[in-house]
């Protein structure tokens, strides 16, 4: 792979990321496929967005989707579809000029619960949150397993007073769960979000 950015490179830091095994059946699909091709799909998505909204300065996922069985990567096509969905979701926000600020969160999260925020300070919020069982060499998180269900998440935000308007948003296929205003008079802005099925969520709070 292949990076480029400016000379200053603390914020530009790329991943690749693989995933050999099969979620659903455990086979090695690195000589042969199996017939569960979405089975990676959920994975994937929650491991590239948790990335991308901690930020990650791109993602590439190793997922074997080209092959000499299957050269036009067909297996793969659910996949790159949803790695697009995170794409145009970044190129609709100001990406470059926000950073990294998990502490915005200052409520505790639940147990199979990971979260991540990009903020352009008193201007944009981007909240990612996800649910998962997770793999870990030592102290390092190396892989995430989706778990899909009934959720709904409570989060408390430190940011400015000010009026937001908060969209939640499905990032599977960027359909918009929930939309509305808030009013916040400075102390911690408390968000709820709408009941969800997929193991993720993710919302953008936005000043007026």
């Amino acid at each position: 792979m292949i990076t480029a950015g400016t000379l200053w490179r603390k914020r530009h830091r790329p991943v690749l990321s693989w995933r050999l095994d099969c979620p659903e059946c455990g086979l090695n699909t690195i000589h042969s496929g199996c017939s569960h091709e979405v089975s990676f799909v959920d994975d994937v998505r929650v491991e590239a967005w948790e990335w991308i909204c901690g930020g990650g300065a791109c993602y590439n996922n190793l997922s074997w989707d080209f092959t000499p069985n299957d050269p036009t990567g067909k297996a793969g096509g659910p996949i790159r579809e949803q790695l697009r969905v995170l794409q145009d979701f970044v190129s609709k926000l100001n990406f470059i000029d926000m950073k990294p600020a998990k502490e915005t969160i200052t409520s505790p999260l639940p147990p199979d619960a990971f979260a991540r925020v990009m903020v352009q300070p008193g201007k944009v919020y981007w909240i990612y949150m996800h649910h998962s069982k997770h793999r870990t060499y030592g102290s390092f998180i190396t892989g995430y397993e989706a778990q899909q269900g009934r959720h709904s998440d409570s989060l408390e935000l430190e940011v400015p007073a000010g009026t937001y308007r908060v969209q939640w948003i499905r990032p599977r296929d960027a359909t918009m769960l929930q939309e509305g205003k808030v009013r916040h008079d400075g102390r911690r802005l408390r968000l709820t979000s709408p009941e969800y099925e997929d193991a993720d969520i993710t919302a953008v709070v936005r000043g007026d």
